[in-house]
């Protein structure tokens, strides 16, 4: 057993006055339910209350799961808010779990609670909500922070940037909110340290715009929104696929998938969270998707593979589907390998549990699924996803449906046995979202900063 002792710990059946020690007899226990895992496993709570003899202060016995001597992140979760993790050393027996990050650098600075990565060179932007931080990462062992811009642009509702250096100059873009009337903002990065805005264009008549994916000079994105009645019930779900060209730095409307009954991945009545373009060769775009549609919330995991080789008139090629997912919702591939995070649920919210799929992507027109994993692990969704190599994936799981204000969750997905992902959590931290992976480096934002994991994908 190990004692944890917290704060926060939510109502007592024995209330105690402020500033006075909690009693012995009889204990003040958290009405709430209460659990934890350690390194994902169920660890059993003994006890969660006030620490007797200790004013303001809580603790938690938990009883440690079986486990192979390790380092493991400990979770507690009481009432549906889910903790921040601390890191527990077990001496058990077995094997040891595979270490892939070692940290290499750490920066600390205020944060959005959620953030992207882009990174262009040596300067990485960490894009918030409320602004968008310039850091030098040109040595990643003490990162340097060069100040931040935005502000004015971005009001609370930026977050999603990316970079294209194929234009006439480099350029950084950020979809800005709210949902209802997008915006893209582009700036000038020739100067990384200080970046220069161009403007700000709306996508017409396209809303809630879900990412942005480059091929060249020409941006792609998926929209993913829904609608509902006075009770709240969905009424219709909607996925677009858009086209804009940025030959001239300021985004023009190419064109959008048209939908065709014979086709059913040119449907734009489903949710597109994600979109993921593949090198120019290939001409093709991989989109998230689910073949739920409009007021019917129940449906399979679907990815759409959508020739892009003629902008003017984009075609639905292909759509995949897999059952035991709900909807696919962030993804990255490495080589053959396809890997998908997906939820058992879909809109409103992505409430349910955590999938793994792998597919082969041999033939990449027709990727081809391999296995499907149903996790345990409760959360509103996992939208960012980045390959390590070797087919080792990092991914940010977002909290549960209780706490959708919670902390996000990192962890490693080791698909290296294509039939058999394992999943290992790393840690949980307010203000996890968005990663990056660059030169065998990973970064990772957090509300308080910025962290730079060396990667190493052990034999």
């Amino acid at each position: 057993m190990v004692v944890v002792y917290l704060t926060g710990q939510g109502p007592v059946d024995n209330p105690v006055a402020d500033g006075t020690p909690a009693p012995t007899t009889p204990l003040a226990r958290v009405k709430a339910t209460a659990t934890a895992t350690i390194g994902g496993v169920d660890a059993p709570v003994q006890f969660l209350g006030l620490s007797p003899g200790f004013a303001g202060l809580a603790q938690a016995n938990i009883q440690i799961p079986t486990l192979a001597t390790g380092d493991y992140p400990l979770v507690i979760t009481s009432g549906g808010y889910v903790s921040a993790s601390a890191l527990i050393s077990v001496s058990g027996s077995g094997t040891a779990p595979p270490t892939f990050l070692s940290q290499a650098g750490r920066l600390n600075f205020g944060n959005d609670r959620s953030s992207s990565v882009a990174i262009y060179g040596n300067t990485t932007y960490i894009c918030g909500q409320n602004r968008i931080n310039v850091i030098d990462t040109s040595n990643v062992s003490a990162p340097g922070y060069l100040g931040e811009f935005g502000d004015a642009d971005l009001n609370g509702n930026g977050g999603k940037c990316t970079i294209n250096s194929s234009t006439a100059t480099p350029i950084l873009v950020d979809i800005v909110g709210p949902g209802t009337s997008p915006t893209f903002v582009v700036y000038n990065i020739a100067t990384p340290s200080q970046p220069v805005k161009l403007g700000q264009i709306a996508p017409q008549q396209y809303t809630f715009l879900a990412d942005l994916t480059f091929v060249g000079s020409v941006g792609f994105s998926s929209t993913s929104w829904y609608t509902f009645d006075a009770s709240n019930r969905i009424t219709s779900q909607t996925g677009d696929f858009l086209a804009f060209d940025f030959s001239a730095l300021l985004p023009q409307l190419v064109s959008a998938v048209v939908p065709n009954s014979q086709q059913p991945a040119s449907n734009n009545q489903n949710v597109r969270p994600n979109a993921l373009a593949l090198p120019p060769s290939f001409q093709l775009v991989y989109v998230a998707s689910s073949t739920a549609t409009g007021s019917n919330t129940s449906g399979s995991a679907a990815l759409d593979v959508i020739d892009v080789s003629s902008v003017l008139s984009m075609q639905a090629r292909t759509r995949v589907t897999v059952s035991q997912s709900n909807v696919f919702l962030g993804f990255a591939y490495d080589n053959r390998l396809l890997f998908l995070a997906g939820n058992t649920a879909g809109v409103p919210n992505f409430a349910g549990n955590l999938t793994l799929t792998t597919m082969d992507v041999t033939n990449v027109p027709v990727p081809v699924p391999i296995t499907t994993v149903v996790t345990k692990i409760a959360t509103t969704g996992t939208f960012n996803v980045q390959p390590f190599g070797s087919s080792v994936f990092a991914i940010v799981n977002q909290p549960p449906g209780t706490d959708p204000t919670g902390p996000g969750s990192l962890m490693i997905v080791d698909a290296r046995d294509n039939t058999n992902p394992l999943l290992y959590p790393v840690q949980t931290q307010f203000g996890y979202s968005g990663i990056a992976t660059a030169n065998n480096f990973f970064l990772v934002p957090d509300q308080n900063g910025l962290t730079i994991y060396k990667i190493s994908i052990p034999s």
